[in-house]
């Protein structure tokens, strides 16, 4: 069994869809969503597939925030640090504008990021494109800056190089929990 020492995830989050003028006809997400704590439960049978030294890009939302921190423990991962996403565009709920995202930075053993060269930065802009379309800028400084294999779960797309699990690709791995 292949082990990771790189895993990225976001997280189908249990979430509404707010109506907007802009998506008149839309009330739910477009994908299926999970509780917190069937992402947490997630980590049992993740376990076998992670490195001893692995590290962990959880992605969450202003909502979500709080508990993420439990994904990252019930996971068996010790937190590090917050990066932002400033998409640059957003929305406005109760007088904020919610124009960022956040990827909670976790490890289990060592960190193993790449210390040399330019650092990896905790807030990074590239303008949203869609729904739930992460930033490639992520993937780049993901790729540049952590160890292979890679991990994606919840993955919508193939990427170079990265093994991949999720309801709308063809999983690397085999999970029993599928959103």
């Amino acid at each position: 069994m292949k082990k990771y020492k790189t895993i990225l995830c976001d997280p189908p989050w249990e979430m509404d869809f707010i109506k907007r003028e802009v998506r008149p006809n839309q009330v739910a997400m477009p994908y299926p969503t999970m509780s917190l704590k069937e992402i947490c439960d997630l980590g049992i049978e993740l376990r076998p597939y992670l490195d001893d030294n692995c590290n962990l890009f959880l992605w969450t939302t202003h909502k979500w925030l709080p508990k993420a921190f439990k994904v990252v423990e019930d996971w068996g991962f010790k937190y590090h640090c917050l990066l932002t996403w400033n998409k640059l565009n957003g929305m406005t709920f109760f007088g904020f504008n919610r124009r960022t995202e956040f990827v909670l930075y976790a490890y289990r053993g060592k960190i193993t990021i790449e210390k040399t060269g330019d650092s990896f930065p905790t807030i990074f802009e590239e303008k949203l494109t869609a729904h739930s379309v992460k930033p490639q800028i992520l993937y780049e400084l993901i790729e540049r800056k952590s160890p292979e294999p890679r991990l994606e779960l919840f993955a919508r797309n193939k990427r170079e190089n990265w093994s991949v699990w999720g309801n709308e690709v063809d999983s690397d791995i085999e999970l029993c929990q599928h959103p």
